[in-house]
């Protein structure tokens, strides 16, 4: 059923007025978010740097002591006995070098893991719970920290995500209603479809994976592996951009994302529970048919 001028004119203002009450919101939440992330990555940044910093400099002391102790044991050894010295030295070096790696270092000597890039990534996916894990911390007093921290911005994070869902719905649904001649009634009324929102999800993440090939140069199934399950936020963590910087100016596109398909999940959740309602009132009615039979008959 077609929807009259005047209901068309009333929903519009309606969606117009949400939609300025929602920019105001989402501008708020996105202050406080980026506040937090902000606070977060200067928080990780000085309790895991200063770990990671206290490791390498024992890395490199071993590397140039080893290096040390074989050059002035060729000057006094034969050749026996410096093979036999080397392998014990050789042995020792690898077992300092587990010993690093087991207390968080994994990139050589002069590159800095804890820079503000990847703490800043690092809380970012703390706040989505999207955790690909490809970053994390080796203090047990760190991790403590990190799940405090995840309480805190996880919340707020959703609130934004909320936000900008109401945005996207509000946009949605004026454009419907320039459509209004094709559009039904219970569609403006009721929000989009889970197919049609499904629909929008996959173009969506089909149009953000070949962006992403293009920037990090992934072939084109690595990089939909990717966005589908950076946006599902499942976050298997396999495959993750190797420029933390150019990741973070791609993070309103996992914003967005992450929106529209919450937006998507509601309207299947929505639609399941309609079903399983409709279900037991069936099964409800045919309870009472059954007993009201049962009573004529006796």
């Amino acid at each position: 059923m077609e929807i009259s001028r005047t209901t068309a004119q009333n929903l519009r203002l309606h969606h117009v007025a949400q939609l300025k009450r929602s920019s105001i919101k989402c501008l708020v939440v996105l202050f406080l978010n980026t506040s937090v992330w902000l606070g977060g990555t200067f928080l990780f940044m000085y309790l895991e740097g200063t770990n990671e910093a206290e490791h390498k400099c024992g890395v490199k002391r071993v590397q140039r002591d080893f290096i040390d102790a074989l050059w002035e044991e060729t000057r006094v050894l034969d050749e026996h006995d410096w093979k036999s010295s080397a392998r014990k030295k050789i042995m020792n070096f690898e077992d300092q070098l587990h010993q690093a790696v087991e207390a968080g270092v994994s990139t050589y000597s002069g590159h800095k893991v804890w820079s503000l890039s990847n703490a800043f990534v690092y809380c970012f996916t703390l706040a989505t719970t999207i955790g690909y894990g490809h970053l994390t911390p080796s203090s047990p007093m760190v991790r403590l920290v990190s799940i405090l921290y995840g309480g805190l911005a996880a919340p707020l994070l959703a609130v934004l995500i909320g936000q900008i869902s109401s945005i996207l719905s509000s946009l949605l649904a004026l454009m419907l209603i320039t459509r209004q001649r094709d559009t039904e009634k219970s569609e403006l009324e009721n929000g989009l479809s889970a197919t049609s929102l499904l629909t929008i999800l996959v173009c969506y993440a089909l149009g953000g994976s070949l962006l992403f090939s293009v920037i990090f140069l992934w072939d084109i199934s690595d990089s939909v592996y990717f966005v589908f399950s950076t946006l599902s936020t499942v976050g298997f963590g396999d495959i993750v951009p190797q420029d933390s910087l150019v990741f973070l100016m791609l993070g309103g596109y996992i914003l967005v994302g992450l929106s529209v398909y919450s937006l998507w999940l509601e309207s299947v959740v929505g639609n399941i529970e309609s079903q399983l309602s409709e279900m037991i009132s069936r099964l409800e009615n045919q309870r009472l048919d059954a007993e009201r039979k049962s009573k004529k008959e006796q």
